[in-house]
């Protein structure tokens, strides 16, 4: 794809991330999944911070009611079924629809976007970057739910490790494979070799 002003594309971040771009300090860029090098590719790309989607996160009666249905129901579905209520109110869903393509970067997003679209409140084409998206030793019908959900998305994972894995659990499912490109400019080789080597995981998905 050649850059075009007539492609609209959004990228999806959780809070904080923001702060990062504008605040002057350097920071590594693969944090962003490609947002930054698009931009400096001259890509007509959006960066939307989930505050700017849900400035107020309150919810009615009726939504509080059925979050805790949800909870009680499926408490190991990995998104926030809170967010998916206050991304169907009348503002987010019409700032996501102004777009060609919604770039997930989490899984709550993910999720909560594939779900808008099976409902067909959401026009956009989701692109789902999935990253443990879904947990291990789920109940069956949980399972089929979530491949259901999943289709209605282009799925994209970052590890050849995880495609082989969502394979075998979304029989039929297209998975694109984007590895995860470390930012060289930013990081690089100490003098201090670890003795015993170990690996060093940072991150809060329970299912990487």
């Amino acid at each position: 794809m050649t850059p075009s002003a007539s492609s609209r594309f959004a990228f999806l971040f959780k809070g904080g991330r923001k702060e990062r771009l504008e605040g002057g300090a350097t920071f590594p860029s693969e944090f962003f999944y490609g947002y930054c090098e698009m931009v400096k590719a001259g890509y007509p790309v959006t960066f939307i911070d989930e505050r700017d989607l849900t400035p107020s996160t309150r919810l009615g009666a009726l939504a509080k009611a059925a979050v805790r249905l949800i909870a009680r129901l499926a408490p190991r579905l990995p998104f926030a079924s809170s967010y998916l209520f206050a991304l169907m109110k009348r503002q987010p869903l019409h700032k996501l629809n102004a777009f060609e393509g919604l770039i997930a970067t989490t899984n709550t997003f993910g999720y909560c976007l594939a779900i808008l679209r099976r409902l067909r409140l959401l026009k956009a084409r989701v692109y789902f970057i999935a990253m443990g998206a879904i947990p291990h030793h789920l109940p069956a019908w949980q399972g089929r739910f979530l491949a259901w959900l999943l289709r209605t998305t282009e799925l994209i994972v970052i590890s050849e490790g995880e495609r082989e894995i969502l394979k075998e659990i979304l029989h039929g499912q297209r998975i694109d494979l984007l590895p995860f490109g470390v930012d060289v400019s930013f990081w690089s080789p100490g003098q201090i070799v670890a003795d015993p080597p170990y690996v060093l995981s940072i991150g809060n998905a329970q299912h990487r």
